[in-house]
């Protein structure tokens, strides 16, 4: 069975202070790809209430500034959305207990791990990377750059 998307907002305070917020059941989803789109898309969320949650890339403020506006159209254009964002139909505050708790049903973990990410993530072996980058790179999207930093 499939999951319906969510959206997990975490600033992995510890405390009981219900900060993290669990987003679920999208039902409406608007996506600006270019910088042409991203003030609709915008005016769109502000006219729609409801729980909104989503992503504003950088590059999308160019395309809000009339000054910088001309830059917009060469500096935009990457893989991911300008705007990306969805009305849910529901919003959960959590405290830390219920992330953890979360995170453990949801990844079917019975190791009782503190965080309950025992089996969300493979953990990254960094001194791996090196020989991993070439395998990445033939996997990658044409003109997407993969490169160590």
């Amino acid at each position: 069975m499939i999951r319906a998307p969510f959206l997990l907002l975490d600033d992995a305070r510890q405390g009981d202070d219900g900060s993290a917020r669990l987003y679920e059941n999208p039902v409406e989803i608007v996506v600006a790809r270019r910088e042409d789109e991203v003030a609709a898309a915008l005016e769109r969320i502000a006219a729609t209430p409801g729980w909104w949650a989503g992503a504003l890339a950088y590059e999308a403020g160019l395309a809000l500034e009339a000054r910088l506006a001309p830059r917009a159209a060469a500096r935009s254009g990457a893989a991911g959305p300008l705007v990306w964002f969805a009305r849910f139909a529901r919003m959960t505050p959590l405290t830390s207990a219920g992330v953890a708790t979360w995170l453990a049903a949801e990844s079917g973990d019975r190791s009782g791990a503190a965080d309950g990410s025992a089996r969300l993530a493979r953990p990254i072996r960094w001194a791996a990377m090196p020989a991993l980058l070439p395998r990445c790179r033939r996997r990658s999207a044409p003109g997407i750059s993969i490169r160590p930093t």
